[in-house]
Formats: C-alpha cells, structure tokens, sequence
C-alpha cells in the first residue's frame, strides 16, 4: 500500500510540474533537498537564482531586483544516478510590458519528451571551453534536469559560450514538447512614462 501511495505522490508530482500557465510573479523559492546529499541537487529548478541570472548576462544590480532566491549550485555533469523526466530551460530575450514600462524577462520552459538525444548532447566530448570575455545581449540559456520527485540538477552544457547553447544541445532542446512556459520581469529596460 506505502508503494503504490510513493507511486501516486510521484505521478502526481510530474503532472503538477507539467502544467501550462503564463506567470509573471516571482517563483517560488527551492530549498536544498534534505535526502539528498549532493550539494548540487535542489528541490524545483529556479530561474532566478543569482548564479542563473548571471549566466543569463544579469548585472548584480539587476540580480538583486528580481527578489531574494536562493544560491543556486554550480553547473556540473548530469550525474550518473539522476534518471530525468523533464528539462527546465532558462532563458533570455522575451520582454514584458506592466503599469511600470518594459522588462528584460527571464522565460522558464519546460520540456517533456524523449531526453536521450539530450541527455547524449549533454555528455563532454574533449577539452572545455575556452575562457572568454563574454559582450551583453543576445539569448542565453541555463539548464536543469528534473526527476520525478522533483529534485532538480543544473547542468553544464558543453560548447557553450557565455550562455549560447551548442547547436546539438539547442536542437535536442527543441525536438521536445514545450508543456510550460513562464515569463519573469527582471530588469526595467523602458520606464513607462507618467502624464505631468
């Protein structure tokens, strides 16, 4: 009876996280798994966390502003024991328009599907990427595989540069099904202005 309850509790889980809405409030805030001791698993992907927003060409100004979120943990391999259900990818290059005027928004997508092309994407082949000074703008992503409890793991992505995916990893992403799509405001870019 207790494993059927996990079973159900496990489903239920996926299909919570598979939802579609168009949010633009703050994500709720993860915390660090407590049953799991890997430093970089956190419970629920979080797209506004400082380092995330980081890689996503953020200033440290602009980071503060999207309110207080957690460390996220570093970027690493997709370990050996993690079996995902779905990716979270975080990226830029979408706005938002509010009473206040334009944003910089950050987009959370979720995707379902096949992961084997991703998971074979995500695998390092050779020497790491070269240090480079990175120029602002442009679309950057960030990634986190998530398991069906809803641990979630960030992900290095070989190839890439200053948050620009590889072309096998982009194409991988894109042969999945987007079930979710969330947009947050981050960085005032045009200021609505106000009569006098």
């Amino acid at each position: 009876m207790k494993r059927v309850h996990a079973i159900t509790m496990a489903a239920a889980m996926v299909v919570g996280i598979g939802g579609c809405t168009v949010d633009a409030g703050p994500l709720p805030a993860p915390s660090a798994s407590p049953t799991d001791t890997s430093a970089r698993t956190m419970t629920g992907p979080d797209c506004l966390a400082p380092q995330v927003l980081s890689v996503l060409g953020f200033e440290a100004d602009e980071r503060d502003r999207a309110g207080s979120h957690p460390d996220a943990p570093d970027a690493g391999p997709v370990p050996e024991d993690l079996s995902p259900v779905l990716v979270v990818e975080c990226t830029t290059g979408e706005t938002l328009t509010d009473s206040a005027g334009q944003w910089q928004a950050v987009t959370a997508i979720r995707r379902e599907g096949d992961l084997d092309p991703l998971l074979a994407a995500l695998t390092p082949v050779g020497s790491p990427s070269p240090s480079v000074t990175c120029a602002p703008g442009g679309q950057r992503s960030d990634l986190w595989l998530v398991d069906s409890m809803g641990d979630a793991v960030r992900v290095a992505v070989p190839g890439a540069v200053c948050g620009r995916l590889s072309a096998a990893v982009r194409e991988a992403l894109d042969s999945l099904d987007a079930v979710d799509e969330e947009h947050y405001p981050v960085h005032l870019i045009s200021p609505r202005e106000t009569a006098g």
